[in-house]
């Protein structure tokens, strides 16, 4: 087992800036300037055999069966599939949003091997997988929680059909939200670390002060270790808190406050909203607030922004320049999965897969049309 403090050195991998203007893509496709990977390089995210099953009440239902997808850096890809096909499903397992049959708490056992007359073992006729999602060929269920939690404020970014954005927050604060989860991510380890320095200090004050100020009522042994436990709740428990109200106000007047700001600013400028930094969600129209959901994805320079349907809740016009947005971002290197039931929408990608009864069926690259 992973200690708190554990992280994958894999997940660590290298950032891409996520800035630059938006403009009309001339083709239908976004044939980006990405350079193919080194050959042997393993898919920079992948889902490999992967089983999900929703239980409604006494009632199983299979969603993704044996599903599998290979998604190669700077590929922008189209799933599609009929409505309740698990396209969502996938992609929340992809982004470690969710978990499969394997990792879940109803996990399948493997199916027992059959004998031969003979009496010896011979694998069974119906090979079970063991599913699994990787990144950078590192399965996420062998990363620390702490590193999983990284992982999905770092390296992936999510687009949802209905923005999500926090209504008591302006257009700023929530593209900023982010970054400022990020610089509050910490291993288990390093909050029992500061507790025991917090019950350190704590018992030798409190004995220390007992002694100094009751005089002779705290002055036997088993007097002062009652003296120093007390001490040591207090202090284990104040000194955390302590350390939290500092770096909040670190994060909230310090230069790293600064320099989130300015990339919030820098990528909302760049969406055409710097005039909107201060409204509220309610105040925006659908293609604005969906400007903002993807500025807010592309906070901390993910390397693959996972899309759920980031066209479905608007018009036409709006959409394409939505997709024109994301093109952009994906011809400076940007790696996209994009979920959508529309054709011409999944045109735009490099390759589109189908969900099939529950299996990823590769179609290969787009049409050109």
């Amino acid at each position: 087992m992973s200690s708190p403090g554990s992280e994958s050195s894999t997940v660590a991998g290298g950032t891409r800036a996520a800035g630059g203007a938006a403009t009309r893509d001339p083709g239908p496709r976004a044939s980006g300037a990405t350079t193919a990977p080194a050959a042997g390089a393993p898919p920079l995210l992948e889902a490999v055999h992967v089983r999900k099953t929703y239980r409604l009440g006494r009632v199983q239902v299979p969603v993704l069966h044996d599903a599998s997808i290979a998604v190669r850096d700077g590929e922008w890809i189209a799933i599609l599939g009929a409505s309740g096909s698990g396209k969502s499903t996938l992609l929340h397992l992809l982004g470690d949003l969710d978990s499969d049959d394997d990792r879940g708490p109803g996990r399948r056992r493997p199916e027992r091997s059959a004998r031969t007359q003979e009496g010896s073992e011979r694998p069974a006729e119906r090979a079970i997988h063991r599913g699994e999602v990787r990144f950078l060929g590192t399965p996420l269920s062998k990363l620390s929680l702490l590193a999983r939690n990284r992982f999905r404020n770092e390296q992936v970014g999510f687009v949802f059909q209905f923005y999500h954005l926090l209504p008591e927050l302006n257009v700023l604060e929530n593209t900023v939200l982010p970054a400022a989860v990020r610089t509050s991510l910490r291993s288990g380890w390093h909050w029992v670390s500061i507790a025991a320095v917090g019950a350190a200090i704590g018992a030798v004050l409190a004995a220390g002060l007992g002694r100094l100020l009751l005089g002779e009522l705290v002055s036997s042994p088993g007097e002062l270790a009652i003296a120093g436990g007390l001490g040591a709740v207090a202090g284990a428990g104040l000194l955390p808190l302590g350390v939290v109200e500092v770096r909040s106000l670190v994060a909230r007047f310090g230069s790293a406050r600064r320099a989130m700001v300015e990339r919030a600013m820098e990528l909302l400028g760049s969406f055409g909203l710097e005039h909107r930094l201060r409204h509220r969600p309610r105040e925006l129209s659908g293609g604005e607030r969906q400007r903002v959901a993807i500025a807010r994805a592309l906070m901390n320079h993910p390397r693959v922004l996972l899309a759920d349907e980031p066209t479905g809740n608007l018009d036409a016009r709006t959409g394409q320049e939505i997709l024109d947005l994301l093109a952009e971002q994906h011809r400076q290197g940007l790696t996209i999965v994009m979920v959508t039931h529309d054709p011409v929408v999944a045109a735009r990608a490099d390759r589109q897969v189908h969900l099939r009864d529950g299996r990823v069926i590769d179609e290969g690259l787009a049409d050109q049309a």
